[in-house]
């Protein structure tokens, strides 16, 4: 209400209103012109010139003469001010205002609200009105210190800073008639200096007419102030007089006009107006932009690299999935059908297929094309053929693999140094044959022999590492020091690591920190990460300052990618706070994974709030995505709750599913199956998997295994499902998650006949694999014999294996092993020890295994206490076993275990653990009421046992059996019985 109060006053007070001024007021300086300024800006070396040049990179300057829109290099603009302040002038005050205003915007570097401040404070002290008033302003903003931001409101305004009067009058706990008294002052003051030919303070009124306006006439004010702004050279305003004249529902709507100083701006350099241009177009918008309007600035936003600009352009020519499938399909049907023969024409159809540029991004299309050239004898479609085979396992057939030897052999055997590399990558990562580390090696030191290069010796030392001689791994330093000499920052990278780790060469931190900074100074973001990491490493009390420093030094310079690595380290750290502006800023300039990142942070604090789609939008318009980064996207707006951004998710997964690119078919199909984000289709989410499947999608092939196993959405077929598990082995053999898969189900029966041994073999591999779940699992195997001849000792040194590896439950299997006597006495300390492991790092079995140990005396000193507080503390887990915690309390008060009887807590945690889904506890509950002679309660009583025995608690279910034997009208649901000792 204030706002309009004041606004309604400053009308009644009056307004010089403007006649309209032509449009070719604020006439733009030519681009050409202010690239030489620029040109000559940056050779001055004294401190006023260092100041105008770093305004200019600010506010921009266009990449060429024949392009007015202006890129602003803010990472060099920040630079260039560091060093202007650095040399003493009356050039100081101006300099430390511009850096105030980019730290608070975190332009160039990070953003530093508290340095700012500090710029801003000296810069007002010397008589800088808006610095003053920018201070104060932001402090309000922040709600920081509200005396302080009101006197520096205050100073602003003493220094005829008109726009700090508005600020004070909105103060909150000013008094509406003094709101209003300095409002009209405020106004006043900028009406006299826009008179004076003040065109900033002509802005500052128009801005505050436009943004407090509740009436029409308010509106014409302030379009009247920007017209007025114009007249005296403020360009910006241009904009705005387009902006107050789009809105199609405003009383100031002229399409006409909006369009032609929309086009005004543009020409002064005004990207944003250059940007509502191409929409409007785009969008059949309400201004009516014509096609040489919009043609004229797509080009020359496409020649800035505007990422808006280029979404645009995209959904102009590519306006439907159906239409981009078309184009794809009749291209590529037109290649194989022998339309095109140049090989230089197939070459770059082959790769708009693998890259998706201009259609749909489809690698068995692109492997089909390059195919034409390995039949031509083409070196460069040979190369290209064999490194999709590479890089795509699912793309391999016998056919397609002895193909790509026989095309690398002869193009190897006439020097191609590239042919050469690849066949010995075949031999290395066993591509259509056993991995021979030792040929792939020959290959590398064939590639040598004909041009030395720092690839080739990375190659080799990348081979002579995975070798299991040591003597041929010790190689590789000689190599990568090679390497490292020719400048590769590859090999630094890995010295690096190799120094850090302690591999081939003693731990050398000293020799590992100087090879990282020098692989981090030539733009290796992995180099940073790798430093930061090796000193949270080696510890000590300044370890997280020293990490924090050095990416700080690679974001002070600009680095983009530095900054969000940054973020994700303090996010890693607990410190999201700080993290948040870093990828706030780097999203902003237009970086895909940080955009990505901000909008998961902001979801899991905010839930899908305004701020958290914004990035995801931000995200979705960043242009010439990899595939890998598209599908990233999609995943993230079929999260979204908003329908828009949804279902871009789902069109953008079906093309990349429909072009078999992995992952995509099983997001698609998890879709269908879901029914929140698209309509539940069973069928589709079949056909989408069966397509996946058809072009050799793993995640795809194992989705369709799973749902067959499980038979939830489709009817259960666990032979189909073991057929498709074992494809994905043909490609994998050792993928952890398919070997522990198999494992369970030949161990369980599920489906399938029971094999032990069968089981345990696919439970070795996946271990060996790396799997801790299976580890575990093999370890228990031992234990048990189950597949395997029983063996302590390798039950133990499986189970220890996982347990270090952080599979916290298999301490407790540990303890089981200690308490099991198998092949050695009893040893209850040391199952206690195994167990109490497991507690502290927060499994609830061991908690409860502590707990009745402590309550018991078992292999530890009697505490009933800390027993108590054990199993309360696995009670409070929400876990499989918390239940169960519930039981073990209400055993141990009711019979008195360790701790003093006591009826009425015994009956409390009965109750919760029932309720809990118990059965044992649910058995109890049944016998206590049937006990009963109400008739209500035995009914209740009915209830619990029935509860029971769908739990599959034997005891429950005998006892119904008998119940139904006694009375034929008695139904009782058929459970298979599980042996287990009967309870009091």
């Amino acid at each position: 209400m204030k706002n309009r109060h004041l606004l309604s006053l400053a009308l009644l007070a009056g307004t010089a209103l403007f006649s309209v001024v032509p449009a070719s007021a604020a006439e733009p300086e030519a681009p050409g012109k202010l690239i030489e300024i620029a040109t000559a800006l940056s050779q001055r070396s004294d401190g006023q010139g260092m100041l105008d040049y770093a305004r200019l990179l600010r506010a921009g300057v266009p990449v060429d003469p024949q392009n007015p829109l202006l890129v602003s290099d803010f990472g060099k603009a920040r630079t260039v001010l560091e060093a202007a302040l650095t040399i003493p002038g009356p050039h100081q005050s101006e300099a430390k205002l511009t850096l105030a205003k980019m730290l608070l915007a975190g332009e160039g570097g990070s953003f530093d609200i508290n340095r700012a401040l500090s710029l801003l404070e000296q810069a007002g002290r010397s008589g800088v009105a808006e610095a003053a008033y920018i201070a104060g302003r932001t402090m309000v903003e922040r709600q920081m210190n509200a005396p302080e931001a009101k006197a520096r409101l205050q100073m602003a305004l003493r220094l005829g800073y008109g726009a700090a009067a508005f600020e004070l009058a909105g103060l909150a706990g000013t008094p509406e008639t003094e709101a209003q008294s300095m409002a009209r002052f405020g106004i006043g003051l900028l009406e006299r200096r826009a008179a004076s030919g003040d065109a900033r303070a002509a802005y500052d009124l128009a801005t505050y007419y436009r943004e407090t306006a509740s009436s029409d006439v308010a509106l014409r004010a302030a379009l009247d102030w920007y017209q007025k702004a114009v007249e005296l050279g403020h360009k910006r305003s241009i904009f705005w007089i387009a902006r107050l004249q789009m809105d199609s529902v405003g009383s100031l709507f002229n399409p006409a006009e909006a369009a032609r100083y929309l086009d005004q701006a543009a020409e002064t350099g005004d990207v944003e107006a250059a940007q509502e241009l191409v929409k409007d177009f785009t969008e059949s918008g309400d201004i009516n932009i014509d096609q040489a309007t919009f043609d004229k600035w797509m080009r020359r936003l496409a020649g800035i690299k505007d990422a808006k600009a280029v979404l645009y352009f995209s959904v102009q020519l590519q306006n439907t999935l159906e239409n981009r499938q078309k184009l794809s399909d009749d291209l590529f049907s037109q290649v194989m059908g022998g339309e095109t023969r140049d090989v230089d024409t197939l070459m770059r159809i082959g790769t708009m297929f693998r890259d998706g540029d201009g259609v749909i991004a489809d690698a068995r299309k692109a492997l089909d094309v390059f195919g034409l050239t390995v039949g031509r004898q083409s070196k460069d479609g040979t190369v290209q053929f064999a490194q999709l085979l590479l890089e795509k396992p699912e793309l391999r057939t016998d056919e397609r693999l002895t193909a790509a030897r026989n095309g690398l052999a002869t193009t190897a055997a006439a020097g191609s140094i590239n042919a050469i590399v690849l066949r010995g990558d075949f031999s290395l990562h066993g591509v259509g044959q056993a991995v021979d580390v030792d040929d792939a090696m020959a290959w590398y030191s064939k590639a040598l022999a004909v041009r030395p290069s720092v690839r080739v010796l990375n190659r080799l030392a990348d081979a002579a590492l995975l070798s299991p001689n040591a003597e041929q791994k010790a190689l590789s330093l000689g190599w990568l020091e090679k390497a490292d000499a020719l400048g590769s920052d590859a090999a630094m990278l890995k010295l690096g690591k190799l120094y850090a780790e302690g591999q081939i060469v003693p731990v050398d931190v000293s020799k590992a920190t100087e090879l990282l900074e020098r692989a981090a100074t030539k733009g290796r973001t992995d180099g940073l990460i790798e430093l930061a990491n090796l000193h949270m490493r080696i510890g000590g009390p300044d370890a997280f300052e020293k990490a924090y420093a050095i990416f700080q030094r690679a974001v002070d310079k600009g680095n983009v990618e530095a900054s969000v690595e940054m973020a994700r380290f303090l996010k890693t750290n607990g410190r999201l706070a700080e993290a948040i502006p870093l990828l706030e800023t780097a999203a902003r300039a237009g970086n895909f994974s940080a955009a990505i990142d901000l909008h998961d942070v902001l979801s899991v604090q905010d839930g899908e709030s305004a701020k958290a789609r914004e990035f995801l939008e931000l995200a979705a318009n960043v242009p010439d995505l990899l595939p890998a980064d598209r599908l990233l996207l999609a995943a993230a707006l079929l999260k979204s709750p908003d329908p828009l951004l949804n279902l871009r998710g789902v069109n953008l997964a079906k093309e990349m599913a429909g072009a078999g690119y992995p992952g995509a078919a099983s997001m698609l199909a998890s879709t269908y199956l879901d029914g929140e984000k698209s309509e539940r289709n069973i069928d589709e989410a079949r056909g989408v998997l069966e397509t996946g499947i058809a072009y050799g999608d793993i995640e795809a092939t194992i989705m369709m295994a799973d749902l067959l196993l499980d038979g939830v959405h489709t009817p259960a077929d666990p032979q189909r499902a073991l057929g498709y598990y074992d494809r994905v082995l043909a490609l994998q053999p050792k993928n952890p998650s398919i070997n522990l898969k198999l494992a369970r189900m030949f161990a369980e029966g599920m489906g399938v006949k029971i094999d032990k041994a069968r089981a345990a073999a696919y439970l070795q591999t996946a271990s060996d694999a790396g799997s801790r779940s299976a580890q575990r699992e093999l370890g228990l195997a031992y234990l048990w014999g189950a597949g395997v001849p029983q063996d302590r000792e390798l039950a133990r040194a499986n189970l220890q294996a996982s347990a270090d590896a952080g599979f916290d439950r298999a301490w407790h299997d540990l303890a089981a092993l200690e308490s099991s006597g198998f092949a050695a006495p009893i040893d209850p300390e040391a199952a206690f020890a195994f167990n109490y492991k497991g507690a502290k790092r927060g499994d609830a079995a061991a908690m409860i295994d502590v707990g009745l140990s402590l309550l018991s005396g078992f292999g530890v000193p009697h505490d009933g206490e800390a027993g108590i507080a054990w199993l309360e503390k696995a009670a409070a887990t929400r876990t499989e076993e918390g239940p169960l915690a519930m039981y073990r309390l209400y055993e141990a008060y009711k019979s008195g275990q360790g701790v003093d009887r006591d009826a009425e807590k015994a009956n409390e945690w009965l109750a919760r653990a029932a309720a809990a889904n118990n059965p044992s506890a649910m058995f109890q509950t049944a016998l206590t009421l049937r006990a009963d002679s109400s008739p209500a309660l035995q009914a209740e009583g009915l209830i619990w046992l029935k509860r029971a025995q769908a739990l599959k608690h034997n005891q429950a279910n005998k006892i119904l059996v008998k119940m139904a034997a006694a009375d034929p009208h008695f139904e009782v649901p058929k459970m298979e019985v599980v042996d287990e000792n009967d309870e009091p």
